[in-house]
């Protein structure tokens, strides 16, 4: 599953096949575990994005230009493709740079907090600028602000979550660039008239705004799931049974 210029990734499954690709502070195993009922009807690959887990040695820090340029020459065929906050950029960059390897696409609150001009996200964009040039504060103190501040979780997960996320802590404070700095491709997504489901938990007026305007803009399918914050596949049966409903009017049509 591994080369020196390839993502590691697991597969499973039998099925069509889609491909998952988690946000920060991550790996594909921990951010996905709740799909695995999926694999009864698909094939499901994730990847460990460049500085994560099995793919670590790639990049010091988290890329999302690498992981989409790496992950578009490892798509043999068009398949369908989850991304999950900045997975969810590197998702969108995937289908505009090569559309041809995406069949459909599936974003789940990007944290694109510049994508529009809104006072409140501004702040927020604002808020993950100055938390990121804090290079002295400690990993313990610099994730409860980026999940408390940045994110807007109103309780803290408890220690035992806490202290995995902390282990993949260095690549995001690392990343090469910002994810909310990333240039949203919505010509190129327009252009390419891949089928997209945008999808919320409902918890956070920011990623609320930037899932609605994104949807808007592409006339696509909405979805707000509440019930597990911004990590919205963990709702386990509820976010699978709207992503299974979304593959499957795609397969449909094509």
């Amino acid at each position: 599953n591994w080369t020196m210029d390839s993502l590691f990734s697991t597969e499973a499954g039998e099925g069509p096949l889609v491909v998952f690709l988690h946000g920060g502070m991550n790996t594909g195993e921990i951010a996905w575990f709740a799909q695995q009922p999926l694999t009864e009807h698909w094939t499901v690959r994730s990847y460990d994005r460049v500085g994560y887990g099995r793919s670590a040695s790639l990049s010091p820090g988290e890329d999302i230009e690498l992981d989409a340029a790496l992950i578009a020459t490892q798509l043999e065929s068009p398949v369908h493709l989850v991304g999950h906050s900045s997975g969810a950029l590197v998702a969108m960059l995937v289908a505009a740079h090569a559309p041809a390897t995406v069949r459909s696409l599936t974003l789940i609150e990007p944290p694109a907090f510049r994508h529009l001009d809104d006072p409140r996200l501004r702040v927020r964009a604002n808020i993950f600028d100055a938390l990121f040039a804090d290079v002295d504060a400690s990993d313990h103190v610099w994730l409860t602000r980026f999940i408390e501040d940045g994110i807007r979780v109103e309780v803290l997960p408890p220690d035992s979550i806490l202290e995995i996320l902390e282990q993949h802590i260095t690549p995001l404070r690392h990343a090469v660039s910002a994810g909310w700095d990333i240039k949203v491709p919505i010509d190129e997504l327009m252009a390419s008239g891949i089928p997209v489901m945008v999808v919320s938990g409902g918890n956070d007026e920011g990623f609320e705004l930037i899932c609605d305007c994104i949807a808007a803009q592409l006339g696509t399918r909405r979805e707000v799931i509440p019930g597990a914050g911004h990590a919205v596949q963990w709702t386990g049966q509820a976010f699978n049974d709207a992503l299974a409903s979304f593959l499957r009017s795609v397969e449909a049509a094509t």
